[in-house]
């Protein structure tokens, strides 16, 4: 254990999920958190990483004020220069981790974020059984909480910044001018031209929800068989690709769908599927997590921005208010929605010879490239 500022910090060696999951489920009611940090989430995420990862407990005068994960791993600078990682909510396994979480930070009660997220840092850089430890690897955190992390003595580097886009489920609600308030003329006059070839070629346009988990389970295939095929014409890897992603979200459904966390959805003009969408819906706040498109020759037709209209429609009629895209830069996402919150990857490294080297080849660089 590390005492800091009257902070314990202790990683067990030895854990049962159903402690963690009594301690997260009393934390959670108090805090304020996103979906990825409700045991929604976590429970689904541990099918799959449960052997790879510890938790960490933060106490303050005795009292658990703070949970987090750990997994580790190795970074790389300038592809050869290794790096042994703590990986806070990864666990180090690039088949795991694909199924990465945004807004990552530990689940803390009010009051304590900088308290607790400065303590954690300070235990993994120093507790005895990390020694070998160089470096921490935090992805996907809020802008907004960086500067919780930054501890004199160690070197900082932001290797990655994502946007954010939202869409504000209230103003399009209280606006004289409704969604024409989030979203330009010119891209609502493609989407209604969209609307229009659909409607003329394939019959009327229809926007469903699945309402119980097996029907969201079989979606749930649809979605992922149009997601595969598009990034394999990009060359990339889609969702059947990752047998451990299709798992925790097989388990989540399961689990969780009927709880109302999850939903589903179905664009179709008459018989033809134009796209289904997934989301978390948590608080108050819906998360696009993932999306499967048919796509047609003719880029008049926009299936991907026809769905998501339709979808954040749907949700200006309950008491929602987000629809968030999370991070990526994505066109459409800054077309339907607002600048949000950015998502920092950024590394801490003790100084070390290895660092040194490192920095010096980076500088080199560039130097060569001006």
């Amino acid at each position: 254990m590390l005492q800091t500022q009257k902070c314990v910090c202790h990683m067990p060696e030895a854990w049962s999920v159903e402690y963690i999951k009594s301690q997260w489920i009393e934390l959670e009611k108090s805090c304020e958190i996103s979906f990825f940090q409700s045991w929604y989430w976590i429970d689904s995420w541990l099918t799959i990483a449960k052997k790879h990862i510890r938790p960490v407990i933060f106490k303050y005068d005795g009292r658990i004020v703070g949970l987090a994960f750990l997994g580790t791993g190795r970074t790389y600078e300038h592809r050869y220069i290794g790096f042994s990682t703590l990986i806070p909510w990864g666990t180090g396994i690039a088949d795991i981790d694909v199924c990465a979480s945004e807004y990552n930070t530990p689940i803390i009660l009010p009051g304590y974020e900088t308290l607790v997220r400065q303590s954690l840092v300070q235990f993994l850089m120093t507790d005895k059984r990390l020694t070998k430890t160089l470096r921490i690897d935090f992805r996907a955190v809020p802008e907004q909480d960086l500067g919780d992390y930054k501890i004199d003595g160690y070197h900082y580097d932001i290797y990655k910044t994502q946007n954010g886009a939202i869409v504000p489920l209230e103003k399009i609600r209280t606006d004289d001018m409704g969604i024409q308030s989030i979203i330009s003329k010119n891209t609502l006059s493609q989407i209604k031209k969209s609307i229009s070839l659909y409607t003329e070629n394939f019959g009327e346009v229809i926007y469903e929800v699945a309402e119980n988990a097996t029907k969201a389970q079989n979606w749930f295939v649809e979605l992922g068989k149009l997601n595969q095929q598009r990034f394999r014409t990009k060359k990339q890897k889609g969702v059947w690709d990752y047998p451990n992603l299709v798992q925790m979200h097989r388990a989540l459904l399961d689990r969780f769908f009927e709880k109302g966390c999850a939903e589903i959805v179905r664009v179709r003009a008459g018989d033809k599927v134009i796209g289904y969408l997934y989301n978390f819906i948590y608080r108050n706040h819906v998360y696009f997590y993932m999306g499967g498109f048919v796509y047609e020759l003719d880029n008049k037709y926009r299936p991907g921005m026809m769905t998501h209209y339709y979808a954040i429609l749907s949700h200006v009629k309950t008491p929602h208010q987000f629809y968030d895209f999370m991070a990526g830069d994505q066109s459409y996402k800054q077309r339907l929605g607002q600048e949000s919150t950015n998502m920092i990857s950024f590394t801490i490294t003790k100084p070390c010879f290895k660092y040194k080297i490192s920095y010096i080849i980076a500088h080199i660089r560039k130097i060569i490239r001006l």
